[in-house]
């Protein structure tokens, strides 16, 4: 697995692949094509995109780094795999949050919250 952390607070548009602000899961293929690409490569060099190669879960991160990055992840299926891998609490109840929160599990609905 490759994951782009985009760090910018805008989403980025290259040959059909979208980066949100956040981590991004990419295939190989897509990798090979942003790379080619000018601009993200300077993005690459100013950390901009954080690219990491060969991630199975975020084990190797301290615990603080890896809540963050489940708060800066967007894709549930993702998040449901570093659950099956991971083993500290801490992790786990902010992956939990993040799926909810996703999935829009506990919210109650406010009335400004309802379209007309």
């Amino acid at each position: 697995m490759i994951v782009i952390n985009n760090t910018d607070h805008i989403s980025h548009f290259e040959k059909n692949i979208v980066l949100i602000p956040g981590v991004n899961d990419i295939s190989e293929k897509q990798l090979k094509m942003l790379r080619a690409h000018g601009l993200f490569k300077k993005m690459e060099e100013s950390e901009t995109m954080e690219v990491k190669e060969d991630v199975k879960d975020i084990s190797g991160y301290s615990a603080p780094k890896a809540i963050k990055a489940v708060k800066d992840t967007y894709s549930v299926p993702l998040l449901k795999e570093w659950k099956a891998i991971e083993k500290r609490k801490t992790v786990l109840v902010a992956i939990q949050e993040q799926i909810d929160t996703l999935l829009g599990i506990g919210q109650e609905k406010k009335e400004e919250d309802t379209f007309i």
